[in-house]
């Protein structure tokens, strides 16, 4: 009967190690890139967009949704757990995004953004990005541009000859 306990407890054990790493991560990202309108935009502004040229913003917006139930998180529950979001580019450029209300004044949706205006003497080519949240307590989601891998969909700075 005492190898048949152990056996038992043995086994809710495992399968409590293999439902929590089934788990995954408790969050999970929805990020795009925007035309921003400082700087001097070439096109139409806060819509998705990959290719740039220098002298443009480039907005980052993402939103954080609880994976367990697909709800975006709301402000309460960002400040509480204590969400951040950085973008990491592959020139080695970071960048911490900030939750605000947008646009601002009417700040009619909430969402994490930053930019960056880029530099007149910017060379042309492509660049690679993730985001990455993390809270408090060490948990962490990472979002990486669909086809990036494949070299599809790449931040493209073009020339602007």
């Amino acid at each position: 009967m005492k190898r048949l306990s152990y056996a038992i407890f043995a086994a809710v054990l495992l399968t409590v190690g293999f439902t929590a790493a089934a788990a995954g991560p408790l969050y999970y990202l929805n990020v795009d890139l925007v035309r921003g309108a400082e700087g001097a935009p070439q096109g139409a502004v806060c819509v998705p967009n990959s290719v740039f040229l220098p002298g443009e913003s480039m907005v980052w917006r993402a939103k954080v949704y609880d994976s367990a139930t697909g709800a975006e998180l709301t402000a309460a529950q960002i400040e509480e757990l204590g969400i951040s979001i950085a973008i990491s580019i592959s020139d080695g450029q970071n960048l911490d995004l900030h939750y605000a209300g947008h646009p601002p004044g009417a700040n009619l949706d909430y969402y994490f953004t930053n930019h960056l205006i880029i530099p007149d003497d910017e060379p042309a080519g492509t660049l690679t990005w993730t985001a990455t949240a993390k809270d408090s307590k060490g948990n962490s989601a990472t979002f990486e541009p669909v086809g990036q891998k494949a070299g599809l969909g790449l931040l493209t700075i073009a020339s602007k000859d």
